[in-house]
């Protein structure tokens, strides 16, 4: 009787069933991969262009994604930092769809990281420390602390 030859590596090997055409699930793998990796890869070409409101867009390649910045970090192999830096972003603030950013926000309440926030208040930025808060800040940002202090201002002009 003729020994079960593997068919990636050529070995023989040992059948548990008669249907087995692999010595291990590693040449089995080595047989599949490729083509499930192109199937993956491809349904997430699909995906990314279908723009949708819950997704935001990548501005270097165009696709829709949920989280930019892992794509950004995965495809473009960068930082979220750098992105945001490179692209005029504000550098402290993530980018997420709104409904993302409203269910992140529930579960940092449900799972009390917030109270993370009230012990790191003694270690934040005092009026008048200097050598504090002095970084190169986006055109995003500046734009919103513009606009912050236009309701500043009119909110003391009308008292």
């Amino acid at each position: 009787m003729n020994k079960p030859l593997c068919k990636t590596c050529g070995k023989v090997f040992q059948r548990t069933s008669n249907s087995q055409k692999y010595c291990s699930t590693k040449c089995r793998n080595k047989q599949y991969l490729p083509r499930i990796t192109e199937w993956h890869r491809q349904k997430r070409r699909e995906l990314a262009s279908t723009p949708a409101k819950n997704k935001l867009q990548c501005i270097i390649c165009g696709g829709w994604y949920r989280q930019v910045s892992n794509h950004i970090y995965y495809a473009h192999k960068m930082t979220a930092r750098e992105f945001r830096k490179k692209y005029g972003f504000d550098i402290k603030r993530g980018h997420l769809p709104e409904d993302l950013r409203e269910l992140k926000s529930k579960y940092v309440f449900e799972n009390g990281t917030v109270e993370n926030l009230k012990v790191g208040a003694k270690y934040r930025y005092k009026k008048g420390q200097v050598g504090v808060g002095v970084y190169e800040r986006s055109e995003e940002t500046l734009e919103r602390l513009a606009w912050i202090r236009k309701l500043a201002y009119k909110k003391k002009s009308n008292t």
